[in-house]
């Protein structure tokens, strides 16, 4: 952690609305691609908050989702959206094995 993670606004937290919209053309999307492999996040604002998605997909498997209020997930700025992003990539891959990890960790911390 690192004196900017301690300036950030905490994250919005609403239940999540199973029948709540999804974003189809989110504002801002960055994709890393490595083969079979991709890392997809997306950040889209929200009347005056930002939403956050994060996919991934390996050869042995992924999750995913669509950037969107129905998760109930908000930041109150798109730098914070972005964090808030990349924390979740970075806890969803601790639970992968595959060799283009590090690589995708270099892609995001350049995102930072």
């Amino acid at each position: 952690m690192n004196l900017l993670d301690l300036m950030r606004a905490p994250m919005i937290v609403r239940p999540v609305d199973p029948d709540g919209s999804v974003v189809k053309e989110p504002q801002e999307v960055h994709v890393w691609r490595g083969g079979w492999r991709r890392v997809e996040i997306e950040l889209h604002p929200y009347r005056h908050l930002w939403m956050w998605a994060v996919s991934l997909s390996f050869s042995n498997g992924g999750s995913g989702y669509r950037v969107g209020e129905k998760w109930g997930r908000f930041a109150e700025s798109r730098e914070d959206a972005l964090h808030y992003a990349l924390a979740e990539l970075d806890e969803r891959l601790a639970r992968h094995d595959d060799p283009n990890i590090p690589q995708i960790i270099a892609w995001s911390r350049a995102l930072r």
